[in-house]
């Protein structure tokens, strides 16, 4: 094909154009783009253009590039390398900023480039890159190698004051093109190199060790000089790439490198603070370092060793070098300084709590261990604990327990603030490790003696404030080593915490305690029901004083533990309960997750407490029905709790009601909208079958079948399934008023399963979609016959009679009992006919029969009837069920008697002779004296 000439460029037409290639409008913008694609190279590289207009062109170029490069005839080939070398050129654009300014452009594109080639996951690519990867090691730590040192040796010139500060801030595209030459390096290491065995890239990362420390002299030395952001960034960038590398190629690592950097970055963490004659670090970079130490103590290469383990010469090695890195004094001395002086509470902290108390309790439960010094101290801290807690020779927890109550004593001997914030810190060091310290703290003594007390005593309201909230912290922590007498005590303890008169920090801790004591296995309700009632008041006070969403989160979800282990014993607090939610409900306008949160809260208190006043039914249906609009923005969040809440109040209910009569027409909406929810839906919709009864389907019926219509047949099978549940239970209960509106429904079941005979495929569904067949063929025979006839009308041939054949050999498959004999049932039904073929099959049929008398030893009704010992107290749902169950021939029929009387029925409308001489001589005379004579097993079925 001739390929187009370029359009003549036109400024007047350009001028107009760029600025809808930005557009958001999709109709300017693409005719645009589109009849820019032959101008835009030559817009970049015209320098006649205004230069704002030739940025919007480069953006331009970018756009078309990244969407048609590799789209076949997108671009001509000769026109991709036009454009390769005019982008080429632009490196070398004169616009007088010089050339460090260009190398630094430059390398800024490389390194895109690189990134671009290193981030390739196919095997093919990845080789190609390992290819080039020593290449564009050595030119990058080449150029990283010159930029450094010139950069060293302006800042030792700066500190001595040689030059000058602005001086040394023309420096910085030299400083950036460290740091950008270093992400080059970082990725070339990481995927450029199979092994880490070159011994270019060997030197480089010792030799970066050096420069490391160099840096951070400098840094500690001039914090305040022009280029110590670019600085801290360059370090921050080292202690990653070295991170990486350590967890990607750990065993390599160990053996060249891990020494030397565990060392200093374990000096960086320990000299960091409270060490005025060491050098300072920045922040993120001890963050880092304590994240390296981390990685190293929890690697899986690395594993502690038992003498009776046997384990390969690289997890050996790793041990050996850890042992003679982390001795006993080393281990003791940096949990010492983690505990001492990164967990303590700073001043900044301090005023925090006391300016925003909630944002402070968020803020502490929400920090990053990648990016704050406390959290990733106190992980560190516990990789420690995991790792060399109990270890064979040198045991962590028992010598920290022992400096930990050293560490107590002496700081009850200190006046002020300070004896009392290290408390509070041994104290977090101990909740912290409550799993490895569990051996060796008796918690019972401790909190009777000491804990208890200090609960009680009378401090300023700071120290107050600070004992009592990290006392309640470590309850919590301690929660599985309480036993069960010492619940009520620390109950008595915990609950005057939530009172008014406690700082919120306090209040909102012991309530998080609350829910964790609420929440343990060893929790008993008798033992709380004394403290019930202060508990439920107190937690709804605090919920009233707090102004946080996130709050309020926290003590609703305290609220619903509580309702949801309480049980029936809280059914004396529902009016209170309610009239709270009521109250924030009205509050929470716009509040998606605190709406959600009291959802759930509610369906707690549902499946405690059996349904409810008119009050009740007023706050609650109008809240599911808001939650259920799937037509409405707050459906995103509140569906899915919606529907919990909507079939829990179904499931208690005493009786249908008006207002949940009128909202059904919202899960009809939400089926058919889509089937995300077919799970809790299709129990909505049984529930209805079953409590609203007559009322119901009166109003609905034609919405029902809509439902059935649109599910069965559209979904896996494990939907269907779900779906034919309460199809079931309809054709059960109301087979005369319902099977005629089911017609479109039973005819969509018949075709599956003729399409899965035809293919001979398996399905979970096939015996479902079968025993619906059979709760028709039972409930009501004359439909099911005037039903196959009708489609055996429009067939052409019988169809019922091949259906029987498929039946009785699916019979085997059921696995339910239940459905096994209401098939026989059903197959029974079948036999009193004078249709040919149906007659044929009257072996077939007799021989399931006899299958499923020979499994069933004893009356399914016991196992499937749902019973309760109050039947006053029973809900509408239990007592429907139970009267369905009853009623259900399945439960209540004998099917050996029920099989005589319809042979029998059989034979007399056949002629008793012709029957016997045409049809049960057909039979296996072991099939008719089984059914005759039944075994003593088999009586009553």
């Amino acid at each position: 094909m001739e390929q187009q000439p370029k359009p003549q460029l036109d400024a007047g037409v350009v001028y107009r154009l760029l600025p809808l290639t930005v557009s958001h409008d999709d109709a300017q913008r693409k005719p645009a783009e589109q009849q820019l694609l032959a101008y835009e190279s030559s817009i970049v590289a015209n320098k006649t253009v205004p230069q704002e207009l030739r940025f919007i062109a480069v953006i331009a170029l970018k756009n078309a590039v990244s969407k048609n490069w590799k789209s076949k005839e997108s671009i001509p080939d000769a026109e991709k390398d036009v454009i390769r070398e005019q982008v080429l050129r632009l490196f070398n654009e004169e616009s007088g900023q010089g050339s460090a300014l260009e190398k630094l452009r430059a390398l800024q594109a490389f390194q895109k480039v690189v990134r671009a080639l290193a981030s390739k996951r196919l095997a093919r690519h990845r080789q190609e890159f390992q290819q080039i990867g020593p290449q564009l090691f050595v030119l990058s730590a080449q150029l990283w190698s010159t930029n450094v040192d010139a950069l060293l040796t302006a800042l030792t010139n700066y500190n001595a004051k040689t030059i000058s500060a602005q001086q040394l801030e023309a420096l910085k595209p030299s400083a950036e093109m460290v740091v950008h030459s270093l992400k080059v390096i970082t990725d070339v290491t990481l995927h450029g190199f199979n092994k880490l065995k070159d011994p270019n890239l060997l030197n480089f990362l010792h030799f970066l060790l050096v420069r490391l420390k160099n840096f951070a002299e400098c840094h500690s030395a001039m914090p305040d000089q022009p280029l110590d952001e670019l600085v801290c960034k360059w370090m921050q960038l080292t202690v990653k790439l070295i991170i990486q590398l350590q967890q990607e190629k750990p065993n390599a690592f160990r053996k060249h490198f891990l020494a030397e950097y565990l060392d200093y970055f374990h000096s960086a963490v320990i000299n960091h603070i409270g060490v005025p004659s060491a050098p300072r670090f920045p922040e993120r970079f001890v963050v880092s370092c304590m994240v390296f130490m981390r990685n190293v103590l929890v690697q899986t290469q690395y594993k502690v060793v038992t003498k009776k383990q046997v384990a390969n010469e690289n997890v050996i090695e790793a041990n050996k070098l850890l042992a003679s890195l982390f001795t006993p004094d080393v281990l003791l001395n940096l949990c010492k300084v983690l505990i001492t002086r990164y967990f303590v509470l700073t001043p900044e902290e301090l005023e925090e709590w006391k300016d925003d108390p909630e944002e402070f309790i968020r803020e502490t439960e929400s920090e990053s261990v990648q990016d704050n010094l406390k959290p990733c101290a106190e992980n560190l801290f516990l990789a420690l604990l995991q790792r060399y807690g109990d270890g064979e020779s040198f045991a962590l927890s028992g010598a920290l327990v022992q400096l930990l109550t050293q560490a107590i004593k002496e700081s009850e001997g200190k006046e002020g603030l300070d004896g009392l914030l290290m408390k509070e810190t041994c104290y977090r060091a101990i909740g912290l490790g409550a799993f490895d310290f569990y051996d060796h703290v008796d918690f019972s003594a401790w909190f009777t003696n000491q804990l208890e007390k200090e609960l009680r005593a009378e401090l300023p309201p700071l120290p107050k404030a600070i004992l009592r909230r990290r006392i309640a912290a470590l309850v919590g922590e301690w929660v599985m080593k309480a036993p069960q007498e010492l619940r009520r005590p620390i109950y008595t303890a915990l609950l005057p915490l939530l009172h008014e008169s406690n700082d919120i920090v306090v209040r909102l801790t012991a309530a998080n305690t609350l829910r964790l004591l609420v929440e343990d296995l060893n929790f008993y309700a008798e033992v709380f029901m004394e403290f019930l009632d202060g508990t439920i008041n107190l937690l709804f006070k605090l919920l009233v004083d707090l102004k946080s969403i996130d709050s309020k989160l926290q003590v609703l979800n305290v609220i619903s533990s509580l309702i949801t282990q309480m049980e029936e014993r809280i059914e004396g607090y529902r009016d209170l309960i309610l009239q709270c939610l009521s109250e924030l409900w009205k509050l929470s306008k716009d509040h998606h997750l605190l709406q959600s949160s009291i959802v759930r809260t509610l369906a707690s208190l549902v499946k405690s407490v059996r349904g409810g006043g008119d009050a009740f039914y007023r706050f609650v249906v109008p809240l599911i029905q808001y939650g259920t609009d799937v037509n409405s923005p707050q459906a995103l969040y509140l569906l899915e709790d919606s529907l919990e809440l909507w079939a829990e109040v179904l499931k208690q209910a005493a009786a249908i009601t008006d207002g949940l009569l009128q909202i059904f027409p919202n899960l009809h909406t939400t089926l058919m909208s889509n089937f995300d929810h077919i799970k809790i839906c299709t129990r909505i919709l049984d529930r209805y079958i079953l409590v609203g009864g007559s009322r119901f389907l009166s109003m609905y019926i034609q919405q029902v079948a809509a439902l059935f219509e649109a599910t069965i047949g559209n979904l896996k099978d494990e939907g269907t399934i779900l779906a034919l549940k309460p199809l079931d239970t309809l054709i059960q209960l109301y087979a005369a008023q319902a099977l005629p509106l089911l017609q479109n429904t039973l005819q969509r079941i018949f075709s599956l399963v003729v399409a899965l005979q035809k293919e001979n495929e398996w399905s979970r569904a096939t015996v479902y979609y079968l025993s619906i067949f059979a709760r028709v063929l039972v409930h009501n025979r004359p439909f099911f016959f005037a039903f196959f006839q009708q489609l055996s009308a429009q067939a052409g041939q019988n169809l019922l009679a091949p259906l029987v054949d498929f039946w009785a050999e699916k019979a085997d498959s059921m696995s339910e009992a239940h459905m096994r004999k209401l098939t026989g049932l059903a197959l029974c039904l079948l036999l009193p006919t004078n249709d040919p073929q149906l007659l044929q099959r009257t072996p077939l049929i007799l021989g399931v029969v006899t299958s499923v008398l020979a499994d069933t030893h004893q009356n399914p009704f016991e196992n499937l009837v749902v019973t309760t010992d109050d039947e006053t107290a029973a809900t509408e749902l239990i007592r429907q069920t139970q009267a369905m169950y009853r009623k259900d021939p399945a439960n209540s029929t004998n099917l050996r008697t029920f099989c005589l009387e319809r042979l029998q029925e059989a034979a007399e409308l056949n002629g008793q002779q012709n029957y016997q001489a045409h049809v049960l001589s057909t039979v296996d005379p072991v099939i008719l004296a089984s059914l005759q004579a039944p075994p003593a097993a088999q009586q009553g079925q």
